[in-house]
């Protein structure tokens, strides 16, 4: 899921010109390009198998005990 902006960019069908702009902000400031890319890393290893077993089997464990 892309947060534009925050780990990405959402950029209109074939709308080349935002493209190019969005591409050349990322290579002209690299702090930037820095700060989106740490977001996206951490966005996408929110959907790794093992955090996603890990998260299933706590709501297991915790609908175990509840009843």
């Amino acid at each position: 899921l892309m947060i534009d902006g925050v780990n990405g960019y959402i950029i209109a069908y074939q709308n080349t010109e935002s493209f190019v702009q969005k591409l050349l902000d990322l290579k002209s400031n690299t702090e930037l390009y820095n700060t989106i890319s740490q977001n996206a890393q951490k966005h996408a290893a929110s959907f790794d198998i093992k955090n996603y077993t890990e998260n299933l089997l706590a709501i297991y464990k915790k609908t175990q005990f509840d009843g």
